[in-house]
């Protein structure tokens, strides 16, 4: 079949090459196809053709010139010819499925990246102990060393997104490659990454986090908005609460931003209060996008704390946004909205002055919403208080979110970094991560139970499970058993043999009490099961069997009916046929 796919008109130095994972890996199962499509992507990836092990000698019934096809025995480069190289996976099942894809390799050249402007990423790095953690941090130095390296987006995306995030962690911020490599070899040097707190690990409390929210009256609002208008997250909410204000009012913020002479018709006090509001709102969608949802509030007002709760919930915002049009700008006048939809509140709401119940709560963090730096109250100067935006200047906006995003990761938080890079990106082969090179074992394995042969075990374990008659110093065979029988006993007794058989082999807790109606490929079976099977058959009736034998008979009843006239027939005819077997 793959030959007349994929060999006809082929040229003799242009066969398709054919290749076998299962000589590298060995049986797995139901991962093999899984497998095979990894095999094949990574051969893609790499230009190479990846070579099957142990082919000594190709089933001479297998024509692979004639057909187009030679088993690629060797590494080599991919081909070189016109187009993207392709490559198909086939795997097939022993109960008749079969599935066939065919992949394309990537372009080889660079897609377009995107870069923030003057602004800083994060470059997480994670192990399972610290020893690991500081040895994928020297993988990151050698690699950031070498004369070729990525960009800084495609690399902090690539390490971020595609990467699993574990228990110890690290991270670095900078705006360009040569930073990220200078703070990791500093960090190194002086050994302050695994001794002064860049090392965190989950601990029962995981981090818990507290938004701190009231609408100030903050003269840079608008020039906060302006330049956080580059986060989908930000962007997003204000384009939401804008819809809002053009249905209600007729007046649109975002138009606003762009040229503020164009929407005089609000007092400058109406439109502060707005842009005020929407900023604390924009940086509570942000910080939840991100993966820094709150479990708690602190505020006086509890209008914005239910916008707030709807955004951590994902609730609709629009009642609870004119709601809080009407309390903080009453001379809009806005009409009120049915206010039944409006969800419970679904955050714990406390005061500054309630630190008692923030410290009963684990609260770990408080991150606060706004653009000044107000001074700790006293009560809660052991939960640390963290303010983003306070330095004015909006060339470093996302720098300061990021460093707050850099704690929260450090101290455990499940972070999004999909929406944190959420431009497209182009993935990079990171270093990979440090081989431990500990030795590793299941107390509950058994030794003798690894080392036994799986067909000794099972052969052991059905005699002496199956065998109606009494112990005796050499159980008796199976071959002994039947010829005991009457003729008419046999296929009842086989029936029950193969029952106990396949209860041992697919380790069942009871007997399947099989039928003779029964399918081979509906008893759970493998191309493992039924080789061990087979060979468990053959020991017990001293007798070499037909690898067909299971395959070519659909019931239990046909493969009892055919294995009772094999045992039944004279021993040379019997050799003669398993002699003229192909190979």
């Amino acid at each position: 079949m793959l030959g007349k796919l994929w060999g006809e008109g082929r040229l003799e130095d242009q066969p398709c090459r054919v290749g076998s994972l299962k000589t590298n890996l060995g049986h797995l199962g139901a991962a093999s196809g899984i497998a095979g499509l990894m095999k094949v992507a990574l051969s893609l990836h790499h230009r190479e053709l990846f070579p099957m092990l142990n082919l000594n000698k190709v089933h001479a019934g297998i024509d692979l010139a004639a057909s187009g096809l030679t088993a690629q025995t060797s590494l080599e480069k991919w081909p070189e010819k016109d187009g993207a190289p392709l490559a198909a996976i086939t795997s097939t099942g022993l109960s008749g499925s079969n599935a066939h894809a065919v992949l394309q390799a990537m372009p080889e050249h660079d897609m377009p990246y995107f870069d923030y402007k003057n602004t800083s990423y994060l470059l997480p790095i994670s192990a399972h102990t610290p020893e690991a953690l500081q040895q994928a941090t020297r993988n990151y130095a050698q690699f950031l060393a070498a004369p070729a390296h990525p960009t800084i987006h495609n690399l902090c995306a690539s390490a971020s997104i595609t990467r699993s995030h574990r228990l110890y962690r690290s991270v670095f911020q900078g705006q360009t490659i040569a930073e990220l490599s200078n703070q990791i070899e500093a960090a190194l040097s002086t050994g302050s990454t695994f001794s002064q707190g860049h090392i965190t690990m989950h601990t029962h409390t995981p981090l818990r986090v507290a938004f701190a929210a009231d609408i100030e009256t903050s003269e840079n609002w608008a020039t906060c908005c302006k330049h956080l208008l580059a986060e989908p997250a930000f962007f997003a909410l204000i384009s939401e609460c804008d819809h809002i204000l053009d249905e209600a009012l007729s007046w649109s913020l975002m138009t606003y931003l762009d040229d503020a002479h164009q929407e005089q018709r609000l007092s400058e006090p109406a439109i502060k209060q707005i842009g005020n509001l929407v900023l604390v709102l924009g940086l509570a969608r942000l910080w939840i996008q991100w993966g820094i949802v709150p479990e708690a509030l602190i505020t006086e007002d509890m209008v914005l704390a239910q916008a707030i709760s709807n955004l951590a919930a994902q609730l609709p915002l629009k009642q609870v946004f004119v709601q809080l049009l009407q309390q903080r700008v009453p001379e809009l006048q806005l009409e009120s909205l049915d206010s039944s939809d409006i969800a419970p509140l679904l955050l714990p709401i406390f005061s500054c002055d309630n630190a008692e119940a923030l410290h009963a709560m684990d609260c770990t963090l408080i991150l606060e919403l706004g653009t000044t730096n107000e001074q700790t109250p006293e009560k809660l100067q052991e939960i640390p208080w963290l303010t983003v935006l306070q330095s004015g200047e909006p060339k470093t906006y996302r720098a300061e979110l990021l460093a707050t995003l850099g704690y929260c990761y450090q101290h455990g938080a499940a972070v999004d970094w999909r929406q944190v890079y959420s431009a497209p990106f182009r993935m990079v082969n990171l270093p990979t991560y440090a081989w431990q090179r500990k030795r590793t074992w299941l107390d509950w394995l058994s030794v003798e139970e690894i080392s036994t042969a799986p067909e000794e075990k099972y052969r052991t374990a059905v005699v002496e499970t199956s065998s109606p008659v009494s112990a005796t110093a050499e159980p008796a065979t199976l071959r002994q058993q039947l010829a005991e029988l009457a003729a008419g006993d046999r296929t009842a007794f086989l029936l029950s043999h193969f029952s106990t058989t396949i209860m041992q082999l697919l380790e069942l807790e009871s007997n399947p009490q099989l039928q003779r109606e029964d399918t081979i490929f509906a008893l759970g079976l493998d191309s493992v099961t039924i080789t061990q099977l087979l060979n468990h058959l053959q020991q017990q009736l001293g007798c070499a069997l037909p690898f067909t034998l299971l395959f070519n008979n659909q019931t239990l009843g046909t493969v009892i009916a055919e294995l009772l006239s094999i045992i039944d027939r004279p021993a040379t005819e019997k050799s003669m046929q398993i002699a003229h077997q192909p190979a």
